[in-house]
């Protein structure tokens, strides 16, 4: 399958970060017919603005049934040739651009500390960075509605576990509900970008400002 609005919302987004001059290291569009899905997947070299952070990925999730309700609402989207498949039409599902933003962070940037008590890839001391962050973003972001949620991966015996892979993830969503033409998908998809950069950033200033601290206890 096709998809002329998601291809245009895809091109608004690589040319937006290219005008913010964001270095996206790869972007991938990807397509599963099965379930009718579609996305675009970026990931951004962040390695110029914190040790600590080791690449940030973002997701893009559409699908078939967003598409041809858009364009069923959009002006001048008449011939979208999904407004005539039929099983298109069982589903009202509203168009919103689910956004997935992940922050991977660099282990290894933490110094070899001896001693389960000090070290800060130690699971029991790095919960407490980590809440650290979340602390800060929901004082940060306290208007915003944002579900974060942290993915670790972990190796250890009795004698302490210590973390192997350390991910913030948060989740977001492009509202399409009240666009009327493509130009107001552009200028949605622009400002709620700038948004969506600016928590992006705010991450990164975080982990520069509170890790240091652990690293030094």
């Amino acid at each position: 399958m096709q998809y002329p609005i998601f291809q245009a919302i895809i091109n608004r987004i690589q040319s937006s970060l290219k005008e913010r001059s964001i270095d996206s290291a790869r972007a991938r569009i990807w397509t599963e017919k099965q379930i009718n899905a579609t996305g675009l997947e970026i990931l951004v070299n962040v390695s110029d603005q914190s040790p600590w952070v080791d690449q940030v990925k973002i997701h893009f999730d559409w699908d078939s049934f967003r598409e041809r309700n858009l364009a069923k609402q959009l002006k001048g989207t008449s011939n979208h040739p999904f407004l005539s498949i039929s099983f298109l039409k069982s589903a009202d599902i509203a168009p919103i651009l689910d956004v997935e933003v992940s922050w991977t962070f660099n282990l290894e940037a933490f110094p070899a500390i001896q001693g389960i008590e000090r070290n800060p890839v130690a699971v029991d001391i790095a919960s407490g960075w980590m809440e650290e962050i979340n602390r800060h973003l929901r004082t940060t972001f306290s208007t915003r509605s944002l579900m974060s949620r942290w993915h670790i991966e972990f190796e250890g015996d009795e004698n302490g576990r210590m973390l192997t892979s350390a991910q913030l993830i948060t989740y977001f969503q492009f509202s399409l509900e009240q666009v009327k033409s493509l130009q107001d998908v552009h200028k949605t998809i622009d400002r709620r970008l700038i948004q969506l950069l600016f928590i992006t950033r705010k991450v990164i200033q975080s982990a520069n400002g509170i890790l240091p601290h652990y690293v030094a206890a």
